[in-house]
């Protein structure tokens, strides 16, 4: 009898141990979920993994934006018109964290936009930083409504110029999954890992190939990206020079007017020669040395901008 006893309290005492391990399950299985990103909209689960967004409304290619972006700690999303922006950066908070956003939609012949720097710090100590970069980063976009991805390279141009001027920090978005999901896979590969070690063991040599050689590709393309962004900005900054020189001239004197058009039109000879040099570009280094050419292009723009405004 005492032994039947005994049965019956190991019985009660591992129901028990049974229910509190299923409750610990049933708890990180929820955790997981919800930080996984399960309950995300579109967006959130669009940024959480990826650097673009594509909204309705706007039509564009999602791999090549993915690759003007690349590796950066940028995220970009077009979103509908009458979108409201600033709701949309507080769903970020958590799926694109450590990132600089523009967050863009289409208002007739330009953008609205909203800058969102999830960086951390960026409401504390880092607000002075994060403000001028929010404010910088859709400088010119909206001279390309009309080509999103001529617009998406202006944002790289806007995203690199503020990391050498060390306004945000320099370094590469990793997109890592949350820790719950780590344990719930870990479960599941527990079963399997045997089996799967020696695919591992055969698969590695190949991947580290593929690896290293998508990593060069991807530097070159990247390369090139940078290069005819930054001649698309040096474009725009020309023609907007035009414009303003044509609203000021009835104000401008002679002399004034003489120098403005001598020094326009040796920006303009310089960037036609750049010109056949930026298309015909295909090695790392003669790419790279365009590339400081072309941005030297845009500060001499800015310089003429400048001095047209004080005149």
């Amino acid at each position: 009898m005492s032994a039947l006893k005994s049965f019956e309290r190991y019985r009660g005492r591992g129901n028990g141990l049974f229910l509190v391990a299923l409750a610990v399950c049933v708890v990180l299985a929820c955790w997981g979920l919800w930080t996984g990103g399960v309950f995300d909209d579109d967006l959130q689960s669009d940024l959480r993994v990826s650097s673009v967004h594509i909204g309705e409304g706007t039509d564009i290619d999602e791999q090549a934006a993915e690759r003007i972006v690349g590796n950066r700690r940028l995220v970009v999303a077009w979103l509908p018109q009458g979108e409201d922006l600033e709701d949309a950066c507080d769903e970020l908070e958590g799926p694109a964290a450590g990132t600089v956003g523009l967050l863009l939609s289409p208002a007739g012949d330009e953008y609205d936009t909203y800058g969102c720097v999830q960086m951390a710090g960026a409401d504390d100590e880092g607000f002075g930083r994060a403000y001028v970069a929010e404010s910088q980063l859709p400088s010119g976009v909206d001279e390309f409504v009309d080509s999103p991805l001529d617009a998406l390279k202006v944002v790289v141009v806007n995203y690199d110029s503020l990391v050498r001027a060390k306004t945000i920090p320099d370094g590469t978005r990793t997109i890592v999954a949350p820790l719950p999901r780590f344990l719930i896979a870990g479960g599941a590969l527990a079963g399997v890992v045997l089996g799967a070690s020696a695919l591992y063991l055969v698969s590695r040599g190949a991947g580290r190939l593929t690896a290293a050689r998508l990593e060069r590709r991807a530097h070159a393309e990247d390369a090139r990206t940078r290069l005819g962004a930054a001649a698309a900005v040096v474009a725009g900054r020309l023609l907007s020079l035009d414009a303003e020189y044509t609203r000021r001239k009835p104000q401008l004197s002679a002399k004034q007017r003489t120098k403005f058009d001598k020094d326009y039109g040796t920006l303009a000879a310089r960037y036609a020669e750049v010109l056949p040099e930026v298309h015909d570009a295909h090695d790392n280094e003669s790419i790279e040395d365009l590339i400081t050419k072309v941005e030297e292009l845009g500060e001499l723009c800015g310089k003429l901008s400048n001095s047209l405004k004080a005149a």
